[in-house]
Order: C-alpha cells, then sequence, then structure tokens
C-alpha cells in the first residue's frame, strides 16, 4: 500500500512538473512574439516599411515622365532612411529585424532608380551589375558570418555614405533628365567605386568581427 502511495505521489509530481515546464515554455513563447511584434511595430521599422511602399510609387510616376513628382518621391525616401537610422540610436530601437529591414529598402530603392536611369543612361547598366554582384556576395557573406557568430551586422557609415552618393547621382539623373551625356560615365564611375569600397570595408569589418569572437 505505502508502494502504491508513493508511485502515485511520483506520478503527481511528474505531472506537476511537466505542467510547471509548458506553462514556463508557453510564457516563453508568448513573451518571443511580444518582442518581434514591437520589432515590427517600432518607428524606424515603420519608415522602412514606407521607404519600400514609396517604390512603386516612384516608378510610376518616372515612366509616366513625372519626374519632378518622381524625384520628389526619393527625396522623400531619403528622408525617411535618415530619420529611422537616428530614430533607432537615439532612442535604443536598434533591432534584428530593423537590420534587415533598412538595408532591403535600401538596396530595393537604390535597384529601382538605378533600372529606372539606365533605359536612357545606358552607362548605369553597368552600375545595375556592380550593385548585383556585391550584393549577392554580401547575403552570402553576411550568411556565413551569421552562422559562426550568431550576430546580425547594421549598417555601417560608409554604407550609408555609399547610399548617399547614389540617392544624391539618381535623384540629380531624375529631376534632370537632359545631363549632359559626357557627364554620365564619371558620374556612373563614382558610384560604382563607393560600391566596391563598401564591399571592401564592409568584409574587413567581418573578419575583425570574427577574430574578436576567436578571442
Amino acid at each position: 500500500m505505502g508502494r502504491k502511495r508513493n508511485k502515485m505521489n511520483s506520478g503527481g509530481e511528474d505531472f506537476n512538473n511537466l505542467k510547471g515546464e509548458g506553462t514556463a515554455m508557453d510564457t516563453e513563447s508568448s513573451r518571443a512574439s511580444a518582442s518581434i511584434w514591437r520589432q515590427a511595430v517600432s518607428i524606424p521599422n515603420m519608415l522602412s516599411y514606407l521607404r519600400i511602399m514609396l517604390i512603386p510609387v516612384f516608378v510610376v510616376m518616372y515612366v509616366r515622365a513625372q519626374y519632378l513628382t518622381a524625384g520628389c518621391t526619393l527625396i522623400v525616401s531619403g528622408l525617411t532612411d535618415i530619420l529611422d537610422g537616428r530614430i533607432a540610436r537615439k532612442f535604443g530601437m536598434v533591432t534584428d529585424l530593423g537590420k534587415v529591414v533598412d538595408p532591403a529598402a535600401d538596396k530595393l530603392t537604390q535597384a529601382a532608380m538605378i533600372i529606372c536611369v539606365s533605359h536612357k543612361i545606358s552607362e548605369m547598366k553597368l552600375l545595375f551589375i556592380a550593385l548585383v554582384v556585391k550584393e549577392l556576395l554580401m547575403l552570402l557573406i553576411g550568411y556565413f558570418f551569421y552562422r559562426k557568430t550568431s550576430v546580425l551586422i547594421s549598417s555601417r557609415w560608409y554604407g550609408k555614405a555609399t547610399t548617399t552618393v547614389l540617392y544624391a547621382v539618381l535623384i540629380a539623373y531624375v529631376l534632370i533628365p537632359d545631363i549632359p551625356g559626357e557627364l554620365a560615365a564619371p558620374a556612373a564611375a563614382l558610384c560604382i567605386a563607393m560600391i566596391v569600397m563598401t564591399f571592401i570595408l564592409y568584409n574587413y569589418h567581418y573578419i575583425k568581427q570574427i577574430g574578436i569572437k576567436k578571442d
């Protein structure tokens, strides 16, 4: 009889333990969901979503030859890019989701600008190729870096500098479609040089971070 009671007590304790573990897991899952939601609706990330939504607006305006409206759309897009980074850093809103969404919005916007402008300025096609190759390589290298360190690298100053140069050059070509043709090659060369510089510096940063992790 005593043994039977002991078994029943043991069984009850196991059930309570399992119940407690289940509750802890549910709580942890709820916290994780809440954290993801907070990241998703943070002001910097909402500005990045807005930047993505402005892409089709810009493309439609450009195709319709409404260059002033298209250029103003890009200026608004650029301002949201500046604001989201400043807000994120100032108010402690830097998130892993933002580290993905912000650069994705940048690259999609840049690609849309280059594709549109390259229909009139053939030299910009080389710029598009350089951007695609660089981003594919960065995606691959970034993936291996994350596998090694479990760290997502946020945008660096040189990435933002390149974005600024690309925006400035391409907005100029959107707003002033009759820019002399002889300026196209130097403009494209400047943008490509910035892309190459950014690629080299990001990879240097990755190598440096891996060295720190090993130490």
